[in-house]
């Protein structure tokens, strides 16, 4: 499963990995992460990974379509993986999803380390 609950450092973690997926998986699995979050009563430490993922800007309309009234009041933190320069489109969509400014990773563990402190 892509989108998981997981617990680092004794704090409950979303875990979006889009690793190995095409567009459609990926809209899948946001859709799903989206069902999750807004199920949640406290706030969300969030962790996405796109390393080696091609997505595009339907991916990041999508994204924000889904998040720009529920996802921004329900997280907390946001941490990305594996964005480069060319997903720059996928990172903005992070800020408009989030309604905050989230930081970016080049691991999984930096980013964990981040979340959770």
């Amino acid at each position: 499963m892509a989108i998981r609950w997981i617990q680092h450092q004794g704090k409950k973690v979303l875990q979006c990995d889009f690793r190995g997926m095409n567009l459609t998986q990926s809209l899948t699995e946001l859709e799903e992460a989206t069902r999750l979050i807004s199920r949640c009563h406290d706030d969300v430490l969030l962790i996405s990974n796109f390393e080696g993922v091609n997505v595009d800007h339907r991916f990041a309309t999508h994204a924000y379509d889904l998040g720009k009234a529920l996802l921004r009041h329900r997280i907390q933190k946001v941490a990305v993986v594996g964005i480069e320069s060319i997903k720059f489109v996928m990172r903005e969509a992070f800020k408009a999803i989030a309604g905050k400014h989230p930081s970016f990773f080049q691991t999984e563990r930096e980013a964990l380390t981040w979340l959770v402190d």
